[in-house]
């Protein structure tokens, strides 16, 4: 009797379209999350990686044109990145890819606006660590915002909420805030992520008399930085022993002589600075 044998087709690698807003191999983009998402991914077998980067996409015509005509003297700025038609045109360049490479799947690192409005049937995986609403009128960026900036980048980032096939989100403050903009919960996933301040061996520390504050704030600005060291300067004045503050990251003024400023800090040695 001739013997039979079961054939295994060899398996085909899960293609992954890495799409970001920043370069993948830039060491501060997002904190440096882009950098540390793309290599650890890139690391996992059975996955070819390809790296989207939409930096070099530009604004719509109309919202370039906004920007410049609209400002606080007009009811407030206008953000070109924000708006619906220039979500359309980045949309367009990422259903272009698709269509051209044919990935199994998009994972969108915080490129809301080049998601939200995608026509391809390739799921998108969209990670972020907040909404608009969430950090509108909190960061600066997204403060003083012209009325009809608001309007769009809310309408956009609803869309997005409705659309992609799921969300990963670094906090269940950030997944509220999503379900809050119309996601399904059961497409909102929680997975912490972030500086790695964690230490691969915990060890208990004795009880401290004072309290110790931690800055990470890759770009000073953004993350309020000014804010953040003046209002540990007011505690230090109330306080009965006064807090003590580190900054990881590069600021953009010179700091009082009781803070403690590292510097830019690499990742795998975040834990022990």
């Amino acid at each position: 009797m001739q013997r039979q044998f079961d054939t295994v087709e060899k398996i085909r690698p899960l293609t992954v379209a890495f799409l970001s807003p920043w370069r993948h191999d830039d060491p501060a983009a997002w904190s440096g999350m882009i950098h540390r998402q793309f290599r650890s991914l890139s690391a996992l077998p059975g996955l070819r990686l390809i790296p989207w980067s939409s930096a070099d996409v530009r604004p719509a015509l109309i919202d370039r044109s906004l920007e410049r005509a609209l400002g606080p003297h007009l009811g407030g700025n206008y953000r070109a990145q924000l708006g619906v038609s220039t979500a359309k045109r980045r949309a367009a360049r990422a259903d272009a890819r698709v269509k051209a490479e044919k990935p199994d799947v998009v994972l969108a690192a915080v490129a809301s606006v080049d998601v939200a409005l995608m026509q391809s049937p390739a799921p998108v995986i969209h990670v972020s660590d907040a909404t608009f609403d969430l950090v509108h009128d909190f960061y600066p960026e997204t403060t003083g915002l012209h009325p009809l900036s608001t309007v769009q980048a809310r309408a956009v980032d609803r869309r997005l909420a409705r659309t992609v096939a799921a969300h990963v989100v670094s906090t269940s403050w950030a997944a509220d805030g999503t379900v809050a903009a119309g996601a399904n919960p059961s497409d909102v996933h929680v997975i912490p992520f972030g500086p790695r301040m964690e230490p691969r061996e915990y060890v208990a520390r004795p009880p401290r008399s004072h309290r110790r504050i931690l800055l990470v704030a890759s770009n000073w600005e953004r993350k309020a930085g000014d804010d953040v060291v003046e209002a540990v300067a007011r505690a230090r004045r109330i306080a009965q022993t006064p807090p003590e503050l580190t900054v990881v990251g590069t600021p953009n003024r010179s700091l009082p002589e009781w803070v403690t400023c590292l510097g830019r800090v690499p990742p795998e040695t975040m834990p022990q600075s």
